[in-house]
């Protein structure tokens, strides 16, 4: 992988990282506006929460790997692979 293709996959997990804010953040609003018990509405915003970290962690994972393909085609040079 180049490091134009190594740019490119950073930008599309960070914008991954935006969808989900902005989903989240959605899914959130559509809850509390939900005719539903308090009770309901705290179950739904704790499952959407789980869900939001895994979907976080997924990508911070997502970008470490990135990261370590990054520093090692820069401090390598390009004729070394990982």
């Amino acid at each position: 992988m180049d490091l134009d293709d190594l740019q490119a996959q950073i930008q599309d997990t960070l914008s991954l990282f935006a969808d989900v804010e902005s989903a989240v953040q959605a899914r959130r609003a559509q809850i509390d506006q939900w005719n539903a018990t308090d009770r309901q509405k705290e179950r739904l915003h704790g499952e959407l929460e789980q869900v939001h970290q895994r979907a976080h962690e997924i990508l911070v994972l997502r970008l470490d790997d990135l990261h370590s393909q990054l520093m090692n085609l820069t401090m390598l040079g390009p004729s070394h692979k990982s």
